[in-house]
């Protein structure tokens, strides 16, 4: 089928010029009547979100990597646990890159306009040189802010028993990449699949100091660091179902355990249990869980009913739909391997 033909089509399901753009740019040429639907489901948010970050002369996304502009800048930042000042981390520039999540809410990207496509989960992670201390989040590091010169602290800094056994800890970090032949730990770009994944895997070990030291969020963030691992993986040609699993013990583990800390974050804990369960074809913990969210559901319209006033209960109402109807899309299309191809 031409490029026309596929246009054409792609227009007539999903009547909308910026979806089929939008479905080019993630799913490529290849119709999938899932990535179908569930774009037509989501079509307001994502129409919003594609124009939001569309220049005003407007290019097709880049794909190729090294052709068009470089959408990463770089800053400086400071390490909360060794105070080394020279601290590399990576940045994705404003409207650089139009980003929709795969079915277990790791970010995919396409470049916009004039910027080539940069898979950024390979860069996210940032890495002290000096001792190895790694987080995506920019707020566990310390920065000096210039145009205000005012020194901001990392966000851990409450902690400072984690801290310090972060330092204690470094040598355990440097015998980690020892055992992988790195002995240079710049992690600088560009950084190949197997850097990027080391990157990520320090910040697993940061991730569970932070949970010996009884931190919220700490089984969701290890199972989300585990399923980037799992989406590399698979773009390589790697089996990821040993990851896989992994990951779906760690948020099958922050639902039990009632590890997160606000109702989003629990709700999408619960879903990627479900989602990663029907992946792995795990059928009774499926219908377990299914379970559980329809209880749910139950007891926030009950919440609703009694308080229909407050906004705060239609938000909860609200979130509780929002992934109650990923999980019934994932359940539906629990058979489709094409559906579940790319995870």
């Amino acid at each position: 089928m031409s490029d026309e033909a596929i246009s054409r089509r792609l227009k007539m399901l999903l009547q909308e010029d910026d979806l089929v753009e939008i479905y080019l740019a993630n799913y490529g040429e290849n119709i999938n009547i899932a990535h179908i639907k569930e774009l037509k489901e989501n079509a307001t948010t994502l129409i919003a979100s594609f124009k939001a970050h569309k220049p005003i002369k407007r290019e097709s996304p880049v794909e190729s990597i090294g052709i068009g502009d470089d959408p990463i800048y770089e800053a400086t930042l400071i390490c909360p646990v060794c105070k080394e000042r020279n601290v590399t981390s990576y940045n994705l520039r404003a409207k650089s890159q139009f980003i929709t999540e795969n079915h277990f809410l790791v970010p995919l990207y396409a470049g916009i306009g004039k910027y080539r496509k940069e898979n950024f989960t390979k860069l996210a992670t940032t890495v002290c040189q000096n001792c190895l201390f790694a987080s995506p989040d920019p707020k566990d590091f310390s920065k000096f802010i210039e145009y205000t010169e005012k020194f901001q602290d990392s966000q851990l800094k409450i902690h400072p028993k984690l801290l310090f056994h972060l330092e204690d800890t470094t040598s355990e970090r440097l015998g980690f990449l020892r055992a992988h032949d790195i002995f240079d730990p710049q992690f600088l770009r560009p950084r190949t699949t197997e850097v990027a994944i080391l990157s990520i895997r320090l910040s697993i070990m940061r991730a569970e100091l932070e949970q010996e030291h009884d931190l919220r969020n700490t089984k969701y963030k290890i199972g989300a660091y585990n399923l980037k691992i799992a989406q590399l993986q698979k773009e390589s040609g790697i089996d990821n179902v040993e990851t896989l699993k992994i990951a779906a013990e760690l948020m099958e583990s922050a639902v039990i355990n009632s590890d997160c800390n606000s109702f989003d974050l629990e709700m999408q804990a619960l879903y990627l249990t479900i989602a990663l369960n029907i992946k792995l074809r795990n059928k009774d913990k499926i219908s377990g869980y299914m379970k559980v969210m329809k209880d749910i559901e139950m007891e926030v319209a009950e919440e609703l009913k009694q308080n229909q006033e407050n906004i705060k209960y239609k938000q909860k109402f609200a979130t509780m739909e929002q992934w109650e109807k990923r999980a019934k899309t994932a359940l539906e299309y629990r058979d489709e391997e094409e559906y579940w191809a790319n995870v």
